[in-house]
């Protein structure tokens, strides 16, 4: 199981850099039933795949405390779910499943491969027709897309419904997630000084917790407790269901009437982490060291908070997207130009800003210094950069090549029906509505230069830093020889959550 996962798609949708002849923007690919349930058709796919997103995580755990429950009920909901009342993830035998959780949601998918008619070289005794083979049950014939549809919502309303794990079941994916964490976590020095910098920045939110929890909470972790989450949080009206494949959205409808329709509405308490908070300007420097790192990473994180309106909020996210790709580029000014190509001061970098909440938002800069480069000289180098940029702000010409891209990449994606489903997901997931999902195109067509440096400007403004260094062991001479390295720069802040 994924926990915090960061979808290259989610990126890619954004920033990739495409042809620079735009076309006009696509349609949207996707067809809406009712207020929660998006049927993304594809005629060439070969399987069919559901997500269903629950818009609670970690984040939303009991007394504002981020300890791994959320992350526990992922694992314990995939139990007894089959006709066999088996532990598994995957629903279909010839399928694949997973989920993930994060701060803000949990998500779940499952997928099944599509069973075509057969074709008139598919005479009766083929492989494809023998009694046994996945296209068919015992006795019954093959199984229908139609059905394992209707079985696949019907799970994703189960999933909502109720928790079946036993004690036994729940005693041992307690042992799952504690060795989850050991293999993600425990044993990657980056991701260990991850936690370390976002309790140092976030000392009291769960934002500031670890999604999968400590050994300490994961040991404390009862069935009663993700139960009692589970009754709070998962219903159907705070879920959205996504499905993609050759399928028509008027199938879909009945199958949703039957199973996630008649399922009981909730009254769902606000989200403890989107209340506003205020954070002093405080200054921090934390410095690490760990046997099992081979190199030195630099991190610079600000928090800035500023008065955001509701009609602002859709207006700063777009200007992020062009800031983003401009920051991820080799542009003329982007970081990768000035601290690599031109100072040699490091071999790789990273500058982005994420958004917390609503008037709240996290610049986050990462990385490696080159050979025999100073790290307090990087970080002075980075503050300048920042501040610099904020300055002088981006050129117009170079903001309409960042949106040129923008259009074109969403473009290509809204073509490729199994890119934009999951990009929806993502979005959703995020706590992003549909109907921001929609206007997109329209704001960032609208965006101005001046839209996006007032933006630049507000969150490079002044706020709550933390300067970490974490480097090698000095005692230790050849940290884990012979073990892959975790790459120093993949522990940074999740994309901006964009609503």
């Amino acid at each position: 199981m994924l926990v915090a996962i960061r979808s290259a798609l989610a990126v890619l949708c954004l920033y990739l850099a495409a042809s620079p002849a735009a076309a006009q923007p696509s349609a949207s690919p996707a067809l809406r039933i009712g207020d929660n349930v998006f049927v993304v058709p594809d005629k060439n796919a070969k399987s069919i795949t559901g997500w269903l997103i629950v818009r609670a995580g970690c984040a939303d755990e009991a007394d504002g405390r981020c300890v791994g429950i959320a992350h526990y009920l992922e694992h314990l909901l995939f139990i007894n779910r089959d006709s066999d009342n088996r532990s598994k993830v995957a629903m279909f035998a010839d399928g694949s499943g997973n989920g993930w959780t994060n701060h803000r949601a949990t998500v779940y998918f499952q997928r099944f491969p599509v069973q075509r008619p057969a074709s008139p070289e598919q005479r009766p005794g083929s492989p494809e027709q023998r009694p046994g083979s996945p296209e068919q049950r015992p006795g019954s014939g093959p199984v229908s897309n139609a059905e394992n549809l209707d079985k696949l919502v019907g799970y994703f309303a189960g999933l909502l419904s109720d928790v079946r794990s036993g004690a036994e079941q729940a005693g041992r994916e307690r042992n799952v997630v504690l060795q989850e964490y050991q293999q993600n976590t425990g044993r990657n020095p980056f991701a260990r000084f991850a936690i370390e910098r976002d309790l140092a920045l976030m000392p009291d939110e769960p934002l500031g917790q670890r999604v999968i929890g400590s050994p300490e909470t994961i040991k404390g972790f009862t069935p009663e407790a993700a139960k009692a989450f589970h009754d709070r949080w998962y219903a159907r009206n705070n879920a959205a269901l996504v499905v993609h494949g050759p399928i028509d959205a008027k199938d879909v409808e009945p199958i949703v009437a039957r199973h996630i329709s008649q399922l009981p509405a909730k009254a769902i308490p606000e989200n403890i982490w989107k209340a506003p908070r205020s954070y002093s300007a405080l200054g921090q420097t934390l410095r690490s060291t760990a046997k099992d790192a081979r190199q030195t990473a630099i991190y610079f994180d600000r928090i800035v908070t500023f008065a955001e309106t509701e009609s602002e909020q859709p207006v700063n996210d777009a200007a992020n997207a062009v800031l983003a790709g401009y920051l991820s580029s080799r542009l003329n000014g982007s970081p990768t130009e000035i601290l690599v190509e031109r100072d040699g001061l490091v071999t790789e970098v990273r500058i982005g800003v994420s958004r917390i909440r609503n008037g709240t938002f996290r610049l986050w800069f990462s990385a490696v210094p080159a050979p025999g480069e100073n790290a307090d000289t990087i970080l002075k180098a980075a503050r300048g950069y920042i501040d610099g940029l904020a300055a002088s702000g981006l050129e117009a010409k170079t903001v309409d090549r960042l949106k040129l891209r923008i259009t074109n990449e969403r473009n290509l994606v809204a073509e490729q029906p199994a890119l934009y489903a999951n990009a929806l997901t993502n979005w959703l997931s995020s706590h992003g509505t549909y109907e921001n999902w929609a206007r997109r195109p329209e704001r960032q067509a609208a965006l101005t230069v001046e839209h996006v440096n007032r933006f630049l400007r507000l969150t490079t403004g002044t706020g709550r830093e933390l300067a970490a260094i974490l480097e090698p062991d000095p005692s230790v001479a050849n940290p884990a020889a012979g073990a892959p390295q975790p790459s120093p720069l993949s522990a940074t802040p999740e994309p901006s959550s964009q609503q």
